[in-house]
């Protein structure tokens, strides 16, 4: 019996014995927690350390001893720590990246890219580990599907906006011209310009990479596109083709990466940003800023859309270049009005040769031939209220009424846009001007050719334009053209077209009239046409971008342009440009500010997309400044705020916070500015968040503003900003 109870007690006493241990090595884990939130990371470590020698098996606690021996410079242990979490899980992806980290951070190159190529192995969709490699320079030809160009300078053309147009257009436009233009004319480039490497890439903004295509599969498509009209099947062939031949690619410092096409396009620039972060230049060619300028002609969220892209890409280009003197002019003023900075703008004024029709393609419609057998006056362009069509409408019938001899008929060449239905069914009540109007859409190369060698001359009373190709055009063609004296047309045409009030219909009723009236002048102007307008080559125009890039990159090497203000309550969020707008504030705004670790900016903010999340953004303040910043931060939805906090460190000086909401709440932080002025800001989050959507989330941040701590008027105004706001 006494043997029995004795060893009764000795189990009980066992099991008593091992409770407390769990419990002892529960507080430790909970103390290494509680010191990793608070950032002491050397107690945190030691903590872990005393933790994981009763459960050395528990592999999220050596990520983090390794997390907590990182942060406090132990670079040799933390390495340890890592590599025993990696012997516990090696396929896990993300402790192989963070070992990556620390090699960079401890200046091991090769190491770290070894980590990190085993990172992106393991996870293809992986882009902070993709990032890294690229940042690094590394070479990606040893990876599956990868394709890295030689080590001379590169410059990638991004031909998105011209793949996506050709799925469902069967011809070129304006701006999809000047791309395939640029691609077309690399060859002839780089012979003449000695060790370059030029690449039409596709990259997936939302994901953050970057393919190069084959080009010459891309001047097939070109090609196919002639034919398209006919049918689309050579046309979706060759544009497969271009997809399939997508390797992936990794810029390096000192490459240049430039948007020639329509750059409003994309959603957003988290890409471009990344890019000028790890050293790549960045140029964007603005074709103009009627969005802007002139915004009666655009629909309303189509304006918006310009705005916020145009704020991205001049916010983290190294300049700008456009397609005309007057376009130049009107971005700088742009930026001297509505910005903060100003950066390099230069004008690369567009071709205006002509193309040359597929000689297998020399067939014209019955209804082109019944135009060209009588005499007519051609105005080539998209029929929408900005170009004016009405204004030759308006002059015709003035022909018309004062019984004016030899009225030659009018013929409009273009497809309808948009907000366009007073016009035509104005057109209709008059019976196409009595059946001398002839309207005419999907016309081919050769037939538009046709139309303009057998024209009498043309008109172009557009109230605004980037360029005014169809005035080049017609010049181009030995015609002469009556052109509007706005904007970039007198630029296009010189001294080889006539100009007219877009306004005033009877003073181009007079010019008309006059000529109409006066053959031998028309045939002097003409004469005067073809014997000394040259039309610019595309060779010339691509020649001149590609020479515009590399010197605009050697002119301004910030990552970021503009700053923000003292006192200014400035939001992420993409609402905030129409916001800042409404008021006639700068338009600056915080997206282009993040460093790693977010998700996209939407309308009301941006969500971090990791646990560690980074803001840096230029001052006017002092190095070392002590200041007092405010955020506007608030947690997923269905987290619970007592289980998770952030950490703020700005300028290296930490603040813990708790207690956060769903809703944006207002935290005030104190820091300093780094040694030039600018503001760094790092978000640590811990603690279980709620996963309300596919993505993983962590704190959301709204908006900020800062001043100087010892400032009490400065805080005052930020308070009363922050609670109209509010209100």
């Amino acid at each position: 019996m006494k043997a029995w109870l004795s060893k009764t007690n000795k189990s009980t006493n066992e099991s008593s014995d091992s409770a407390i241990d769990s419990r002892r090595n529960n507080e430790l884990r909970a103390s290494g927690d509680r010191a990793r939130v608070e950032g002491d990371w050397s107690k945190a470590a030691e903590n872990y350390q005393s933790y994981l020698s009763n459960a050395p098996e528990d592999f999220e606690i050596w990520v983090q001893l390794g997390h907590a021996l990182k942060e406090a410079n132990r670079f040799g242990e933390a390495r340890a720590a890592y590599g025993t979490a990696i012997r516990l899980r090696p396929d896990d992806f993300d402790v192989h990246l963070n070992l990556g980290h620390l090699e960079k951070l401890a200046g091991q190159r090769d190491a770290a890219i070894t980590a990190y190529k085993r990172s992106f192995e393991l996870n293809s969709s992986n882009r902070d580990a993709l990032q890294e490699l690229i940042d690094l320079g590394a070479d990606l030809s040893d990876a599956e599907g990868t394709y890295l160009p030689s080590a001379t300078k590169t410059i990638f053309v991004d031909m998105t906006d011209l793949m996506e147009y050709v799925k469902t257009n069967p011809s070129l436009s304006g701006i999809q011209r000047v791309v395939a233009n640029l691609i077309s004319n690399i060859d002839e480039y780089v012979k003449n310009n000695g060790p370059i490497r030029i690449v039409p890439v596709v990259p997936e903004y939302d994901n953050m990479r970057i393919f190069a295509v084959n080009r010459r599969l891309v001047l097939g498509m070109i090609d196919a596109l002639h034919g398209a009209r006919a049918g689309r099947a050579n046309l979706d062939k060759a544009i497969d083709a271009v997809y399939a031949s997508r390797k992936l690619v990794a810029p390096k410092p000192g490459d240049i990466f430039t948007i020639a096409g329509a750059f409003w396009i994309y959603a957003h620039f988290d890409m471009v940003r990344r890019l000028r972060e790890s050293g790549v230049g960045f140029v964007v060619f603005i074709h103009d800023l009627i969005q802007i300028s002139h915004p009666e002609y655009v629909h309303e969220a189509a304006t918006l859309a310009f705005r916020r892209a145009l704020i991205d890409v001049l916010t983290l280009a190294n300049g700008v270049l456009t397609n005309s003197e007057f376009v130049a002019e009107d971005v700088r003023n742009f930026m001297r009005t509505r910005m903060n900075f100003e950066i390099p703008v230069q004008a690369v004024v567009l071709a205006t040769e002509l193309a040359s029709p597929d000689n297998e393609s020399h067939v014209l419609s019955e209804e082109v031939k019944d135009i060209l057998s009588e005499p007519y006056v051609l105005s080539v362009s998209t029929i929408e209220v900005r170009k004016n069509h009405m204004y030759i409408v308006r002059l015709w019938e003035k022909l018309i009424a004062n019984k004016a001899q030899n009225i030659p008929n009018l013929v409009f060449v273009g497809k309808i846009g948009w907000d366009i239905e007073q016009f035509t069914n104005y057109l209709a009540n008059s019976n196409q001007l009595g059946g001398r109007l002839r309207v005419v859409h999907g016309v081919t190369d050769f037939e538009l050719s046709e139309l303009y060698r057998h024209a009498m001359f043309t008109m172009f009373p557009s109230f605004v334009e980037g360029f005014g190709l169809p005035v080049g055009e017609s010049l181009a063609y030995g015609k002469p053209c009556v052109s509007s004296n706005r904007a970039s047309m007198p630029e296009v045409g010189g001294k080889f077209a006539r100009y007219i009030n877009p306004d005033d219909v009877n003073e181009g009723y007079e010019l008309v009239r006059d000529l109409l009236d006066h053959p031998d002048k028309l045939q002097s102007w003409t004469q005067e046409v073809v014997n000394g307008y040259a039309p610019k080559r595309w060779q010339t125009f691509a020649s001149e971008y590609f020479d515009a890039l590399t010197t605009i990159c050697e002119g301004n090497q910030k990552t970021q342009n503009g700053f923000i203000e003292v006192g200014d309550v400035v939001g992420l969020g993409r609402d905030e440009i129409a916001r800042r707008d409404q008021l006639d504030l700068p338009l600056t705004y915080l997206a282009n500010a993040r460093g790693r670790g977010w998700f996209a900016a939407e309308n009301w903010g941006c969500w971090t997309s990791a646990r560690r999340a980074t803001l840096r953004f230029a001052t006017k303040l002092a190095p070392n400044t002590a200041v007092a910043v405010y955020l506007a931060m608030q947690l997923p939805g269905e987290t619970d705020p007592q289980k998770v906090s952030v950490r703020i460190e700005i300028g290296g000086i930490a603040n813990v916070f708790k207690q956060l909401r769903p809703r944006a709440r207002w935290l005030v932080a104190d820091g300093k500015t780094e040694t030039d002025g600018s503001l760094s800001i790092v978000l640590f989050s811990s603690g279980p968040f709620a996963v309300p959507d596919h993505r993983e989330l962590f704190v959301g941040l709204t908006a900020l503003a800062f001043c100087e701590s010892a400032d009490a008027l400065s805080r005052v105004k930020i308070v009363e900003k922050i609670t109209f706001s509010v209100a």
